[in-house]
């Protein structure tokens, strides 16, 4: 009766996300938390207000190194439901490497922060033939909950493996969840202050007179530049979808 019930356990570990635990240290989570909320505080343009620090939630960690220890590079199109509708909608950033690095946090969270040199703020656009999708979803204001997974897989394992196989036979993967997921359309990732305008002398507006730089609030959830690819393959992206009615729209020629 025992055996059996070991035998179970196993069984529906295999298929559930809360079975896996993430793989990283304490030191490394403190690292990966760390280098997100660095990249958050000199986010650019200056935020109006700091950005809210994240904080480590193992549902979302426990999500993402599930789905790293599947050795696919494409994005989890089932991570909303796996949350258990614990953050709504729940964005994601995956990394690849062709072996182990000694600091996966300063790897993969550097690789995504260096898109905001790619990011126009004001009109929302990404340079031509980049992506940015990754360092938005990191610096998204109400993206407040993070959790991180890797893996070491063989490349010959490995889904969408982006790299030549007859040359590279690792690729090491990290998976963030962030929760709730940003990078909606239309929308910015944080407000700016507004930016006071000196009069001219035709004008009779008071010295007073500012023009915003925030946003304007859109409804549309759905995605922005790029992200998380829910439910088709993104080879090397990392646009993160929001979901409007119950509908998921992907975009599929974004790539890192």
């Amino acid at each position: 009766m025992l055996c059996g019930t070991v035998l179970v356990w196993v069984a529906v570990c295999a298929v559930l996300p809360h079975c896996a635990q993430s793989v990283f240290t304490q030191s490394q989570k403190d690292a990966m938390l760390g280098a997100h909320n660095n990249a958050r505080s000199i986010a650019s343009p200056t935020p109006c207000t700091p950005l809210p620090a994240m904080t480590w939630n193992t549902v979302l960690a426990n999500l993402a190194q599930a789905y790293a220890d599947r050795c696919i590079y494409e994005h989890n199109e089932d991570r909303i439901s796996e949350a258990n509708g614990a953050f709504g909608y729940v964005g994601e950033n995956l990394f690849i490497s062709t072996n182990t690095p000694s600091d996966p946090a300063v790897v993969s969270v550097t690789s995504w922060d260096k898109e905001k040199h790619y990011y126009d703020y004001d009109t929302l656009a990404c340079a031509p033939g980049k992506v940015c999708g990754h360092y938005t979803q990191i610096v998204w204001n109400s993206s407040q909950q993070l959790g991180c997974g890797a893996k070491l897989c063989d490349a010959a394992n490995t889904k969408s493996y982006p790299f030549d196989k007859s040359k590279f036979s690792k690729g090491y993967i990290v998976v963030c969840n962030y929760g709730p997921g940003g990078n909606y359309r239309g929308q910015k990732p944080y407000k700016t202050c507004p930016t006071a305008v000196a009069p001219s002398l035709s004008s009779t507006a008071p010295p007073s007179t500012a023009v915003s730089a925030t946003s304007t609030t859109n409804s549309t959830g759905i995605d922005l530049l790029g992200g998380s690819a829910a439910g088709l393959p993104v080879p090397h992206a990392c646009f993160t979808h929001a979901v409007l009615l119950l509908i998921t729209i992907c975009l599929v020629n974004w790539s890192m």
